[in-house]
Formats: C-alpha cells, sequence, structure tokens
C-alpha cells in the first residue's frame, strides 16, 4: 500500500509537471500568485490527497498511521537544533557534489525566477513563508513520514523503512540537486519522526 502510495503520487507529479504549468504572462505580482496558487494546488491534490484517502481507506486508526502524536519537549529541541545542524551541511553537500561534477549544476533561469518571486515586495512574507515551507512541509509530512514511512515500517524493519521512504521522498522532488538534499533531509526526518 505504501509502494502504491508513492507510485500515486509519482505518477501525479509527472502529470502536474506537464499539465500544472502556471500562466506565466502578465505582471510580475500577479505571475507570483499564479505560481504560488499552482504550487499550493499540486502539494495538497498530488502529494497530500493521496495519503490521506489511503489512509482513511486502508488503516485503523489514522492517529498511528499519520504519527499524530504530541512530540515531547526533548523531541522538539532535538528537531529545531536538526534544522539548524541540518540546512548549512545539506547547502555544503549540494555544493560539493555540484562542484566535482557528481552531478549537474541547477538551471539558471529556474533559480533567478525563484530568487525574484522570494524577494518580491509585492508579496506579504507570510504568504511566501505559507507556500514555500508550510504547505509543503504538511503534505509531504502525511505522505511520506506519514503513511508510507508507517506502511513500510509494518513488518518491523524500521531502518530499511527509514530508508525506503527517504529514498522516495527524494525522487518525488525529481531536480537531481534537490532530489539528492530531500533524500539526505529524509533520513534525518525519519528518523526524527519514528524518535
Amino acid at each position: 500500500e505504501a509502494v502504491f502510495c508513492f507510485i500515486v503520487i509519482l505518477m501525479l507529479q509527472f502529470v502536474a509537471m506537464n499539465y500544472m504549468k502556471p500562466d506565466l504572462t502578465g505582471a510580475d505580482p500577479v505571475v507570483a500568485r499564479r505560481v504560488m496558487q499552482t504550487m499550493v494546488i499540486q502539494q495538497l491534490t498530488m502529494i497530500a490527497c493521496p495519503a490521506v484517502f489511503m489512509g482513511l481507506l486502508l488503516t485503523t486508526s489514522l492517529r498511528a498511521t499519520f504519527r499524530l502524536r504530541m512530540p515531547s519537549l526533548s523531541s522538539m529541541l532535538m528537531g529545531v537544533g536538526l534544522a539548524v545542524l541540518a540546512h548549512p551541511l545539506s547547502v555544503e553537500i549540494s555544493s560539493f557534489v555540484v562542484e566535482y561534477g557528481f552531478l549537474p549544476a541547477p538551471p539558471e533561469e529556474g533559480l533567478a525566477r525563484i530568487s525574484k518571486l522570494l524577494s518580491s515586495n509585492d508579496l506579504p512574507p507570510w504568504l511566501i513563508v505559507t507556500v514555500f515551507a508550510v504547505t509543503p512541509a504538511i503534505c509531504e509530512e502525511l505522505a511520506f513520514r506519514g503513511f508510507i514511512l508507517s506502511g513500510l515500517a509494518r513488518g518491523g524493519r524500521l531502518k530499511v523503512a527509514i530508508i525506503v521512504s527517504s529514498l522516495m521522498f527524494g525522487i518525488i522532488h525529481m531536480i537531481p540537486q534537490q532530489a539528492f538534499n530531500a533524500a539526505l533531509l529524509g533520513l534525518v526526518l525519519g528518523l526524527l519522526a519514528v524518535h
């Protein structure tokens, strides 16, 4: 069921790449809002919905499947600490693999467009944080550290489940540099979710 959920999400991602391209014509604030609307719709419909739908249909405890419990104070502090430590490390590792030719450099056009969108004065900061951080965090965690990790761990092979779910998490990001980063951070997030 977990592998099937991943395949559904992956297929929906391919559909999104081909058919859910935002209309990039018009004034910059209008284009930025279209891009952000498309991103939110994609996260909700193509990542969160398959996992939640399968969780509702195929599991007996949504709370256990999606790991919906209040973390301890030590777990929350560990999560904050890992975020502070893992981000710079992941940036350095990504730079290293691109610099030494293990992965191609990301396309400059895409980086420039994202940078321009994020630095826009026309959009409120809370909206940018919601679209680029909060929505993906919730949707991707429900799918990958919720339904998929729980499903893979049912056989009692928790280490294998964490590794496989982190690889799936990397694959779903599709851009090689982002996939590499996501897989590494997926390991950390999987360990944190299990803890």
